[in-house]
């Protein structure tokens, strides 16, 4: 890969001239040896999470098939920085329902820097054979190990949960729709508190982040098929209405820092061009255009040149024969696309695999799973 580089412009016959450079630009994915390898199968069955708190990201499996309850035991790979470890099991009894309103979340629910598991519907085999499910919440706390024998945290029933720290505390809380309401459970570390009812309101699709920056996640509320986000700050014990903000599109949002500056963004693809509004202590700033050639879904967020900005990764091609192409935030704009890996599949499982605060990427098939670095 190649970038232009301005190296100085002078005066010459009075016109200004720009001299310019082709360098090589390093930054790229490195595809790491089949060492790695650990995890295969289907994609949706692996979720990502830091287990054992050491800052490098892990894997886990969990069964995401209610019909299939005969093995719900949740491996775990641990990766080491340059491998995954050998598959662990930690528990069992785990059920992941995907694209429903419950199942199992990750978080760090007691605070202590390793990742947790919470399940809002908890599903087991009886002896005859037929399948139980309860509505009870249940957490398996990680030990760093393996996961402590599940615990009831609490038996409200919420719906569309969402994983946020609401009363900034370091502790991961919940909140979820319950009677029609936004209604909020807050982690003591070793039981959910029923914080009541937080916001009116059906609650639509939320995703949290904090938008002020003070520590405590806020919900963006994102309405089906709409254009307009609305955000709802965090303040003691309640969400506030900040506004509605019109996005100009009704493609996809994502949320992520993009400046650097510790408050949470919001960013849309109109027209294969990304805009952004940027988090304020009291809402969203104006729309503004970021970048260009951009597919409107199927992006990805993370900071791949571990500036502290949020930066954007679209798997471009066939599911055989793509492109990782990645956009880098310069805090105002993004600059890209910048190819920095190809011949890979169409899509990707994000995170800090070797722990230098870069985000990297994963891939898996049916009996090989493979790992690339940004570098």
């Amino acid at each position: 890969m190649l970038t232009v580089k301005v190296i100085r412009s002078v005066l010459a016959l009075g016109y200004v001239v720009t001299i310019l450079a082709i360098m090589p630009t390093s930054a790229q994915f490195i595809k790491q040896p089949n060492a790695w390898s650990g995890p295969h199968g289907e994609r949706d069955n692996h979720v990502l999470g830091d287990f054992n708190g050491d800052g490098m990201t892990d894997l886990i499996r969990i069964q995401k098939d209610i019909s299939i309850l005969s093995n719900t035991d949740a491996f775990v790979w641990l990766s080491t920085g340059t491998r995954f470890s050998d598959q662990a099991k930690w528990g069992d009894g785990l059920v992941a329902f995907y694209g429903e309103s419950f199942g199992a979340v990750l978080g760090d629910f007691n605070g202590d820097g390793k990742t947790d598991v919470v399940n809002f519907t908890y599903s087991h085999k009886r002896s005859d054979g037929g399948i139980v499910r309860d509505p009870l919440i249940r957490v398996w706390l990680s030990t760093g190990s393996s996961f402590r024998a599940p615990t009831v945290w609490s038996s409200i029933s919420i719906t569309t949960p969402v994983v946020g720290d609401f009363d900034g505390d370091g502790r991961s809380d919940v909140a979820g729709i319950s009677g029609g309401a936004v209604r909020v459970l807050l982690s003591t570390g070793q039981s959910f508190q029923d914080a009541g009812t937080w916001a009116t309101g059906n609650g639509n699709f939320m995703r949290a982040i904090d938008i002020d920056g003070d520590g405590r996640d806020d919900l963006v509320e994102m309405q089906p098929a709409g254009s307009t986000v609305k955000i709802w700050l965090a303040r003691d014990k309640k969400f506030v209405l900040a506004g509605e903000f019109d996005m100009g599109s009704t493609s996809p949002k994502y949320l992520g820092d993009f400046n650097g500056d510790g408050l949470g963004d919001v960013m849309v693809i109109k027209g294969r061009k990304a805009f952004v509004r940027l988090g304020k202590p009291d809402g969203l700033g104006p729309l503004q255009e970021w970048g260009q050639d951009l597919a409107e879904r199927g992006l990805l967020v993370g900071d791949f040149n571990g500036d502290g900005m949020a930066d954007i990764i679209e798997f471009r091609g066939s599911w055989n024969d793509a492109k990782a192409l990645v956009w880098l935030s310069t805090g105002s704009q993004f600059t890209g696309p910048l190819t920095w890996a190809d011949h890979i599949r169409n899509w990707g499982k994000l995170g800090d695999f070797n722990g230098d605060g870069k985000t990297d990427f994963a891939q898996w098939q049916a009996y090989h799973s493979y790992v690339w670095l940004a570098k």
